[in-house]
């Protein structure tokens, strides 16, 4: 009887064979390269490292100038020192955690490819994303030229809220993580589907940090005009109120409008007013609110007043209703303000693929580990967790890093030989006591 799994097993083996010969050829061929450069070949070593295919022992050369050792098939193979695992492996590792727990990635890993890892495997891919994510916001900001340019834009569309998650700290058991979402409005995808216009998803830890992202991606990419304007959603809650979005749009100076996001509202609306037996009244507070009549919506709260006997509960409508008066002008609908509200109101649908991950599971993360997650999970969607891991940007920061490296080596050996004496400081209030 044809087995199947056996039949890939043989497969697997001649795909390991194959890659064997190949770098075993690379290597060979490297040889006559480094030779040339005046290397000096001192041996030849095994390593064993797991890549996507499966577990390859390859052999290597070992080349010598000065006291510098290279193995050059490593740096052809991107390879790490000292790792058992190949880069492209680690990234598969990442991507599946994005969807599932680490030991689930352990159990499909072996299933899929034969490949038997641990937990611990697992979280080292996801503390090396912690690593490149740094290393990578380094490599941005000192790129001197934004290859892209700026596009010339009219309408800007931000949302933002938070993400509260169970994490391990000693002063709390819950973070609330900030995310951001920035499109340019919605297009047809297929059907009656539609998508966003180059949405950017930034989320942190720190809300500070998460709005210092937001203006720097914004600067970065787009370019306003007199007519341009940035169009906020959000729930109004601490850190999201309509003031934070209105200082984005002071610093590029275009017109702001603002709503409360109508899911949110209409939520709270109903939790608060869930104790009381009166849905028409909770109806025509809903209507009122849609329709924008904010006399309507008063008396009728005050409706609601007069039937609570509860003092507790009566502060509590008495406070959303002195919020409801304060915020009321950004309940106004998108359509009464000449805007298209099909492209509002999002937020809460690009959390899911977060809380559906990182949620409800009884898991807690550490500070480092949720905001990491929560990045990988976003970047996971698009091309950029490939990039993070497998993107050439690696090679270039790696280079950059070694030039620094050799500048600070240099000053160092500088000042030790040097002759040079080194000034003292003498504090001004030496100086007057002289």
């Amino acid at each position: 009887m044809f087995n199947e799994f056996e039949f890939e097993n043989k497969m697997q083996k001649i795909l390991e064979r194959e890659f064997h010969d190949t770098v075993t050829q690379i290597d060979n061929s490297l040889y006559i390269q480094y030779t040339a450069m005046k290397w000096k070949y001192i041996k030849t070593a095994r390593r064993t490292v797991i890549f996507p295919f499966g577990e390859v022992t390859i052999e290597r050369k070992c080349y010598k100038k000065g006291d510098e050792y290279i193995y050059p098939l490593d740096n052809y193979l991107n390879l790490e020192k000292y790792s058992r695992y190949s880069n492209g492996f680690l990234y598969m590792v990442a991507m599946l955690s994005t969807k599932m727990s680490y030991r689930d990635v352990v159990n499909t890993i072996r299933i899929m490819k034969g490949i038997f890892i641990t937990k611990d495997t697992v979280l080292k891919s996801v503390k090396m994303a912690t690593q490149l994510y740094k290393q990578k916001e380094d490599y941005d900001y000192y790129q001197e030229e934004i290859l892209e340019k700026k596009k010339e834009i009219k309408d800007l569309y931000i949302e933002g809220d938070g993400v509260m998650l169970k994490t391990k700290t000693n002063d709390r058991l819950r973070t609330d993580i900030t995310h951001y979402i920035v499109h340019e409005g919605k297009e047809i995808e297929y059907g009656n589907r539609y998508k966003l216009i180059n949405k950017k998803e930034i989320i942190a830890i720190k809300n500070s940090e998460a709005k210092e992202k937001l203006i720097q991606y914004i600067d970065q990419h787009y370019k306003f005009t007199k007519e341009s304007c940035l169009i906020s959603n959000s729930d109004m809650g601490v850190g999201y109120s309509a003031h934070v979005f209105r200082e984005i749009a002071k610093v590029f100076k275009i017109r702001h409008e603002h709503f409360w996001d109508k899911y949110h509202l209409y939520q709270e609306i109903e939790l608060l007013l869930s104790r009381l037996e009166e849905d028409k009244l909770i109806t025509l507070l809903k209507e009122s609110i849609h329709l924008h009549k904010k006399k309507q919506s008063i008396v009728i709260l005050e409706t609601i007043e007069s039937l609570v006997e509860d003092e507790n509960y009566l502060n509590q409508i008495q406070l959303f209703k002195r919020k409801l008066i304060k915020n009321f002008p950004y309940t106004k609908e998108p359509h009464l303000r000449g805007l298209e509200e099909s492209c509002l109101g999002i937020i809460e649908s690009q959390h899911c693929k977060i809380t559906n991950r990182m949620k409800n599971r009884k898991m807690y993360w550490s500070m480092n580990g949720a905001e990491t997650m929560a990045k990988m999970i976003i970047d996971s969607n698009s091309d950029e967790l490939w990039t993070l891991f497998m993107g050439d940007w690696r090679k270039e920061y790696k280079k950059t890093q070694e030039k620094y490296l050799a500048a600070s080596c240099y000053l160092k050996d500088f000042k030790q030989n040097s002759t040079i004496q080194i000034a003292k400081y003498f504090p001004a209030t030496q100086w007057l006591k002289t």
